[in-house]
């Protein structure tokens, strides 16, 4: 089953890379990302209709006039496509996989680094503001940031991004304390 899981993940993500290629191509990359958003919203909201999508009660056919029904039209063609292949092999299920996959590789082909910022308060605008800039000069890179709050945080700001972190919070602020108490060095 782990195995079946992996495999899964990367038909997945090939799907991703070759949508992500035609779309470049057609240089309609920024509308596939958004719709990609869109149609998993439309999943979301309507898990038993993915689930009936997902398994072998309808045949190739039907899987593909209800994905018209819903999509056509409102979707690009090479979206519409992978989706009903996705739907015709019974791996829609991991729709959302794709869709993180898509949005990684995008954000490569386009320079952008995916910026987490997490505080126990919501960031003002200028706030955000200020640490896109200061981001971007530090990475050299074009910034998305993506802003969390979580109360745990106890002041400060924790920052993630390209397997790195930044932390500086009081939590980890005191702990740092607390370590140099127990090595005796404060």
């Amino acid at each position: 089953s782990q195995g079946w899981a992996r495999r899964m993940s990367n038909t997945c993500e090939a799907f991703a890379a070759s949508l992500l290629s035609l779309s470049l191509e057609a240089g309609s990359e920024d509308r596939v990302l958004n719709e990609i958003a869109e149609a998993g919203k439309a999943f979301a909201a309507e898990p038993a209709g993915l689930k009936l999508l997902t398994g072998y009660a309808l045949t190739k056919d039907e899987k593909a006039k209800m994905l018209d029904a819903l999509f056509y039209g409102k979707m690009d063609r090479y979206l519409l496509s992978t989706v009903k292949i996705m739907a015709e092999r019974c791996i829609i299920g991991q729709y959302a996989h794709f869709a993180r996959h898509y949005e990684k590789l995008y954000n490569e082909a386009k320079g952008i680094l995916v910026v987490e910022a997490c505080s126990d308060r919501e960031l003002s605008e200028k706030q955000k503001e200020a640490l896109t800039q200061r981001m971007a000069v530090l990475t050299n890179k074009k910034i998305k940031l993506v802003t969390r709050v979580d109360p745990k945080v106890l002041g400060g700001l924790r920052i993630e991004y390209d397997g790195k972190r930044i932390d500086d919070t009081a939590r980890r602020r005191l702990q740092n304390i607390a370590s140099a108490l127990a090595r005796g060095e404060a």
